[in-house]
């Protein structure tokens, strides 16, 4: 691997960062990116970037960035804060995979990278390789729903809506249920799930189509999902638990947990039975 120079540059108005974009890549450079905070709305499943008026910028050189490109930007810029280091490169997959190690879920059940050896202490393993989808078992939430089901024990059927890497589906499956079901919109979510699910040799149907468009109905009905998602979907997951089936729910921030129970409806004569937090994060589950 090779070293690389970095212009880190601070304190850039709209006006110098559209010049720099030019004069930069015009001076050889092999890229450029901005650092932006992000927000996600209440309620809302995007997230957004949150623009400030002025911007901190890194430029990346495979070469020592030329002087008189450097002195361009103080002559016309000023007020920028200009710094230039040098940079070993990395390989950051390699590096995340480092981090990333076997770790216990529930239960004796463990999460394993599919590139680590299996602990001796894991009684149960489930192989996990992330990719690019959203799912490793690390979150709060993943635990959370994954020490329900435990504490819940196996039944016959289970819907695990939005699966992402698939690993509370393969926890199911796992776990004895004769029917595990899941859905995933996202196309790269569903490879790595189709991916995870033959990499622990689990059979579980996963659809394209989304909660509201299914028929079947389930003894679990699992959705970790964010609160505002969970509110506008709820008359569809509700409707896919059996008579006497439980639906659980995570995803809500503790904060916004009066918005979610006052928009959460259950049926009549039905609260939630079940109210466990991690973090900064909640599950709820109640049986219909």
């Amino acid at each position: 691997m090779n070293d690389y120079f970095v212009v880190r540059l601070s304190n850039v108005s709209d006006q110098a960062e559209e010049w720099l974009s030019h004069a930069a890549f015009a001076a050889g450079a092999s890229g450029m990116s901005e650092k932006l905070d992000f927000h996600q709305p209440e309620g809302e499943e995007d997230v957004q970037a949150v623009i400030p008026s002025e911007r901190c910028l890194e430029i990346y050189f495979s070469d020592r960035p030329a002087a008189e490109f450097l002195d361009q930007v103080r002559a016309h810029f000023p007020e920028i804060h200009l710094g230039v280091s040098l940079e070993a490169e990395r390989d950051w997959l390699a590096e995340w995979k480092k981090s990333f190690q076997p770790f216990p879920l529930a239960g004796g059940f463990w999460v394993v990278p599919s590139w680590c050896e299996t602990p001796k202490a894991a009684r149960t393993p489930i192989a996990i390789d992330p990719g690019m989808a959203f799912g490793t078992g690390t979150h709060e939430t993943t635990r959370l729903v994954a020490e329900e089901l435990v504490k819940l024990g196996p039944m016959d059927s289970l819907l695990d809506v939005g699966t992402g890497t698939g690993i509370l589906a393969i926890l199911a499956y796992k776990m004895g249920y004769s029917r595990v079901d899941a859905t995933e919109i996202e196309q790269e979510a569903r490879r790595v799930a189709h991916e995870n699910f033959a990499l622990n040799k689990v059979q579980v149907g996963l659809d394209v189509r989304q909660v509201e468009n299914l028929n079947a109905v389930y003894d679990i009905v699992v959705a970790n999902i964010i609160d505002g998602v969970l509110v506008r979907i709820q008359d569809s997951l509700k409707s896919r638990v059996k008579p006497g089936g439980w639906l659980v729910v995570s995803g809500i921030i503790k904060e916004r947990e009066p918005d979610f129970l006052a928009g959460f409806r259950l049926p009549p004569g039905k609260s939630w039975s079940v109210r466990r937090e991690m973090g900064d994060w909640l599950l709820f589950a109640v049986q219909l």
